[in-house]
């Protein structure tokens, strides 16, 4: 990208890797080698815009309220769920998402060890199909609140607005919405839980 500013090829590379950023910042480095003469190509303005919204979900900020209808088509707010919760795993994935299931029994190891100390979890689907959706949170026995809006990828309005740039990725979020940890993968969210709550 750097050797190639003005390659369209650049451009296209950028939106393949995008989900390789840890941040918004770096995400920003290789955005501003693009040359000026393709800040006008519509996959250009795309990575602009989920820059800018990846800015807005880092550590620190406070995570966008959204509601979502739960597996009885009851609509679930964020806002409402973290009222309740001391800390909250915002976790999103899919029931076709290798990776997404991979995680969950260490997410319910941990929903089992510290919900009795204020910890909570609200598993968001990006799933289309509501049978295999339903399957899969028996399948791993998700226990907590789920919501899903059966929305594609593309279109999906908490795709955009969280700036997801893959299938499973996670928020740990305080009582005040409080963005203060991403991705936690494996034993990684016992051992913050256990530090937050120990």
């Amino acid at each position: 990208i750097q050797d190639n500013p003005d390659s369209l090829r650049s451009v296209f590379l950028l939106y393949e890797i995008d989900w390789s950023f840890k941040s918004a910042e770096d995400f920003w480095v290789s955005i501003t080698m693009i040359d000026e003469s393709l800040h006008g190509n519509e996959y250009y303005i795309r990575l602009v815009r989920l820059t800018e919204q990846a800015e807005k979900v880092e550590l620190g900020k406070i995570a966008p309220d959204f509601q979502m209808p739960d597996t009885s088509g009851e609509h679930q707010r964020l806002s409402e769920i973290l009222d309740e919760s001391d800390y909250l795993l915002l976790d999103f994935w899919a029931s076709n998402c290798s990776p997404c299931r991979h995680e969950n029994p260490y997410i319910l190891a941990a929903y089992e060890e510290f919900n009795g100390r204020g910890f909570n979890v609200l598993g968001v689907s990006t799933d289309t199909q509501k049978d295999a959706w339903l399957k899969a949170i028996h399948e791993d026995s998700l226990v907590w609140t789920n919501v899903c809006s059966f929305e594609k990828w593309n279109d999906h309005p908490i795709v955009i607005r969280y700036a997801l740039q893959q299938v499973s990725q996670n928020f740990l979020l305080d009582k005040d919405g409080v963005i203060l940890a991403k991705d936690l993968r494996g034993d990684a969210l016992n051992e913050k839980l256990s530090e937050l709550l120990d």
